[in-house]
């Protein structure tokens, strides 16, 4: 019987590794992909990102960031900041901040706590 073909590169800073079943590993101190054209990931199934240690950033010098979902549920995109202590903090700049529902409601609830609406004046901080 003969042996697969795989790829495996080890040392002392971590390794990489390939199989004949397409699987891929990589585990290294620091990981880069450089590309001057698209950089696709299509996957059937989930996609998770996490960092346990540090923060993750989505970055666009000079472009759009879209979040969307085809999903058919009221719930098809989640912002969750799941700690007790958790918040969640929208910075913007002139252009505003908008929400718009096709045909839908907009609610918000605070249990236990104030809705604050108001104007502040020029040059105060963001909380």
């Amino acid at each position: 019987m003969s042996t697969q073909p795989e790829l495996n590169i080890t040392n002392n800073n971590g390794y990489l590794y390939f199989n004949s079943q397409g699987n891929y590993e990589c585990s290294s101190t620091s990981y880069t992909i450089n590309s001057t054209g698209n950089y696709i990931t299509d996957i059937d199934k989930d996609i998770i990102i996490e960092s346990r240690l540090g923060n993750v950033s989505v970055i666009s010098d000079t472009q759009t960031i879209t979040l969307n979902s085809d999903g058919p549920s009221s719930n098809a995109i989640v912002i969750n900041a799941s700690n007790t202590t958790g918040g969640i903090l929208t910075l913007t700049g002139s252009g505003g901040y908008s929400l718009t529902t096709s045909n839908g409601d907009i609610s918000l609830l605070s249990q236990g706590s104030n809705i604050n609406i108001g104007v502040s004046p020029s040059g105060t901080p963001a909380q």
